[in-house]
């Protein structure tokens, strides 16, 4: 009827979102476009960001272990990645140097010699601790004092840049002068990185067929090998595909 009078309707304002709101897939999300050095302050917000770090996948950057006489940025002890292996499992890019004598990595399966004792309070680091970080990206080994067989290092699905380098900096073990990495490994065992594409191996006791690149066959962007153990011809690579731009292929014998 005209000249009533209308009720008035309170409506009440939405409360508004707060960061605690978010799921912990989101939180993850967020965290994964944070360097570890970020994520790893991020995460001490609540117990809901710690449990978040554990299932995020960081964005790469530079993750240094170890010591070297030629690098002058400081790194940190091998303590400190098992720290990151439960509290940032999702580390995408680690880069591993060697250790001040007597401290070293451990010997692999089928090492040359026989393994020296090291005193309790230098330690041997198990490099093994690699495993852990299923979400690895790019896995760097400059000069470090490896011997023998490591599975690990080619166990890692998500992997697409392996760089393992001995530039012969670093001073060996006793009284054998400059020390050479000397991992052994064959080209087969790249069946365990189905995404590699950068691939740079210098220093090891590599063998196998060259045609064992072929698995990587729509991956593989970069490689150069000390092949002098390795048989076969390159032309096994001849009809790799170019789609995704150049390529560089350097086999040294």
């Amino acid at each position: 009827m005209l000249g009533s009078k209308r009720k008035s309707i309170e409506i009440e304002p939405a409360p508004h979102a707060t960061i605690d709101d978010f799921s912990s897939e989101i939180i993850a999300i967020v965290l994964g476009f944070l360097t570890w050095q970020d994520a790893l302050q991020a995460r001490t917000c609540n117990k809901k960001w710690v449990e978040a770090s554990k299932v995020a996948i960081i964005a790469p950057s530079e993750y240094i272990i170890g010591r070297h006489m030629m690098y002058e940025r400081p790194v940190r002890r091998f303590g400190a990645l098992y720290m990151m292996s439960n509290v940032l499992p999702g580390l995408t890019q680690i880069d591993l140097l060697d250790f001040d004598y007597p401290s070293r990595y451990n010997y692999g399966e089928d090492p040359d010699g026989e393994e020296e004792v090291i005193p309790l309070r230098y330690g041997v680091h198990d490099i093994q601790i690699i495993s852990r970080f299923a979400k690895l990206r790019c896995l760097s080994l400059c000069d470090v004092s490896l011997n023998g067989r490591y599975p690990c290092l080619f166990n890692l699905p998500l992997l697409q840049k392996l760089h393992i380098n001995d530039n012969g900096y670093k001073y060996s073990r006793g009284w054998d002068g400059l020390t050479k990495t000397k991992v052994k490994w064959d080209l087969e065992l790249l069946a365990g990185l189905p995404h590699l594409k950068d691939l740079f191996v210098q220093g090891t006791k590599l063998s196998g067929n060259i045609k064992s690149l072929r698995i990587l066959f729509h991956t593989l962007e970069t490689v150069k090998l000390n092949a002098r153990d390795v048989v076969g011809d390159l032309m096994e690579l001849a009809d790799f595909p170019w789609s995704n731009g150049p390529r560089r292929y350097e086999c040294e014998r």
